[in-house]
């Protein structure tokens, strides 16, 4: 078992804006995505049956914080947009419920 699965009830602060006020036990504060902090945080265990869902759930942040790919770019974010689709995650599923979200929302 890996530890972070077996953290019970410690506030954890993970945040890509350098301001941050660190109120968490565990504050995990880098200069990158949301997305890429958590993939950092659990590639360890990254391997698990429901990779395919993580994938999907990754990608989706990705999306968010790029703006569809058109803010924020980096090379990392890149390439773990490529890792994350081998492993599964499928972009024109992810952005055609997001679209179909949108639409509910309006």
């Amino acid at each position: 078992d890996s530890p972070i699965l077996n953290i019970d009830s410690v506030p954890a602060n993970l945040e890509n804006m350098q301001e941050n006020k660190k109120f968490g036990k565990i504050n995990l504060v880098e200069n990158n995505s949301l997305p890429e902090i958590v993939f950092n945080l659990i590639k360890e265990i990254y391997v698990s049956p429901g990779k395919k869902e993580l994938a999907d759930c990754l990608l989706t942040g990705i999306i968010v914080h790029t703006g569809n790919f058109n803010k924020n770019l980096t090379a990392g974010i890149f390439e773990l947009s490529a890792t994350l689709m081998k492993s599964g995650a499928n972009l024109k599923i992810i952005l055609s419920r997001m679209i179909e979200s949108m639409k509910l929302k309006h």
